[in-house]
Protein backbone atom coordinates (compact mmCIF):
# COMPACT_ATOMS: atom_id res chain seq x y z
CA UNK A 1 0.00 0.00 0.00
CA UNK A 2 1.32 3.33 -0.87
CA UNK A 3 1.64 6.24 1.24
CA UNK A 4 -1.32 8.71 0.98
CA UNK A 5 -0.74 11.93 2.30
CA UNK A 6 -4.16 13.92 3.73
CA UNK A 7 -3.69 17.55 5.24
CA UNK A 8 -6.76 18.23 6.95
CA UNK A 9 -7.67 22.38 7.39
CA UNK A 10 -3.61 22.89 5.99
CA UNK A 11 -2.80 25.39 3.30
CA UNK A 12 -1.06 23.52 0.79
CA UNK A 13 1.52 24.84 -1.86
CA UNK A 14 0.62 23.93 -5.55
CA UNK A 15 4.01 24.48 -6.63
CA UNK A 16 5.42 21.93 -4.08
CA UNK A 17 2.39 19.26 -4.27
CA UNK A 18 1.37 19.59 -7.73
CA UNK A 19 -2.70 19.58 -8.21
CA UNK A 20 -4.59 19.04 -5.56
CA UNK A 21 -8.22 18.29 -4.95
CA UNK A 22 -10.16 19.71 -2.06
CA UNK A 23 -12.74 17.14 -0.73
CA UNK A 24 -15.52 17.02 2.20
CA UNK A 25 -15.29 13.57 3.67
CA UNK A 26 -17.67 12.02 6.43
CA UNK A 27 -16.70 10.11 9.26
CA UNK A 28 -18.81 9.07 11.31
CA UNK A 29 -20.79 11.58 12.34
CA UNK A 30 -18.32 14.32 11.61
CA UNK A 31 -17.70 16.14 7.93
CA UNK A 32 -14.01 17.30 7.47
CA UNK A 33 -12.20 18.97 4.46
CA UNK A 34 -9.42 17.04 3.20
CA UNK A 35 -6.83 17.93 0.54
CA UNK A 36 -6.20 15.15 -1.12
CA UNK A 37 -3.82 14.48 -4.85
CA UNK A 38 -6.05 13.10 -7.41
CA UNK A 39 -4.44 10.12 -7.39
CA UNK A 40 -4.91 9.19 -3.96
CA UNK A 41 -8.43 10.22 -4.20
CA UNK A 42 -9.76 6.77 -5.18
CA UNK A 43 -8.05 4.95 -2.14
CA UNK A 44 -9.41 8.04 0.48
CA UNK A 45 -12.62 7.60 -0.34
CA UNK A 46 -12.35 3.34 -0.27
CA UNK A 47 -11.08 3.59 3.25
CA UNK A 48 -13.93 6.41 3.98
CA UNK A 49 -16.36 3.69 2.81
CA UNK A 50 -14.77 0.97 4.93
CA UNK A 51 -14.29 3.34 7.97
CA UNK A 52 -17.73 4.22 8.27
CA UNK A 53 -19.55 0.16 7.02
CA UNK A 54 -17.33 -0.60 10.27
CA UNK A 55 -18.88 1.87 12.09
CA UNK A 56 -22.21 0.65 11.09
CA UNK A 57 -21.68 -2.55 12.02
CA UNK A 58 -20.43 -1.64 15.50
CA UNK A 59 -23.25 0.55 15.96
CA UNK A 60 -25.56 -2.55 15.01
CA UNK A 61 -23.42 -4.89 17.39
CA UNK A 62 -22.75 -2.76 20.18
CA UNK A 63 -25.50 -0.37 21.25
CA UNK A 64 -25.94 2.17 23.33
CA UNK A 65 -22.23 3.51 22.88
CA UNK A 66 -21.75 7.38 22.11
CA UNK A 67 -19.86 7.65 18.80
CA UNK A 68 -16.27 8.34 20.35
CA UNK A 69 -16.39 4.91 21.18
CA UNK A 70 -17.29 3.31 18.14
CA UNK A 71 -14.47 5.68 16.24
CA UNK A 72 -12.04 4.11 19.01
CA UNK A 73 -13.29 0.24 17.93
CA UNK A 74 -12.86 1.12 14.46
CA UNK A 75 -9.55 3.21 14.57
CA UNK A 76 -8.16 -0.26 16.58
CA UNK A 77 -9.74 -2.63 14.12
CA UNK A 78 -8.35 -0.82 11.13
CA UNK A 79 -4.19 -0.45 12.90
CA UNK A 80 -4.87 -4.00 13.94
CA UNK A 81 -6.09 -5.15 10.07
CA UNK A 82 -3.10 -3.28 8.92
CA UNK A 83 -0.39 -4.21 10.97
CA UNK A 84 -1.79 -7.52 10.20
CA UNK A 85 -2.64 -8.54 6.84
CA UNK A 86 -0.46 -6.56 4.58
CA UNK A 87 1.66 -4.86 6.60
CA UNK A 88 2.50 -0.85 7.18
CA UNK A 89 4.28 0.71 4.30
CA UNK A 90 6.67 1.61 7.11
CA UNK A 91 7.35 -1.23 8.24
CA UNK A 92 8.04 -3.10 4.79
CA UNK A 93 10.55 -0.26 3.51
CA UNK A 94 12.33 -0.46 7.28
CA UNK A 95 12.36 -4.56 6.42
CA UNK A 96 13.70 -4.41 2.82
CA UNK A 97 16.13 -1.63 4.04
CA UNK A 98 17.26 -4.18 6.62
CA UNK A 99 17.21 -6.60 3.80
CA UNK A 100 19.78 -4.82 1.90
CA UNK A 101 21.81 -4.04 4.54
CA UNK A 102 21.98 -8.00 6.21
CA UNK A 103 23.31 -8.56 1.78
CA UNK A 104 25.88 -5.59 2.02
CA UNK A 105 27.52 -7.35 5.28
CA UNK A 106 27.31 -10.72 4.06
CA UNK A 107 29.01 -9.62 0.99
CA UNK A 108 31.65 -8.10 3.47
CA UNK A 109 31.81 -11.09 5.58
CA UNK A 110 32.45 -13.54 2.32
CA UNK A 111 35.45 -11.47 1.22
CA UNK A 112 36.97 -11.12 4.81
CA UNK A 113 37.08 -14.65 4.95
CA UNK A 114 38.54 -15.09 1.47
CA UNK A 115 41.18 -13.09 2.46
CA UNK A 116 42.07 -14.82 5.41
Amino acid sequence: MDKVWININQDLKPASYGRINSNKCCCGDRTYRVRVSPTDEEVVRKTLKLINDKIIEYKTEFAGKDMQDYLGMVLLWFATQQAGGSSLPAISEMNGQLEKLEGLLDKALGEMRVMN
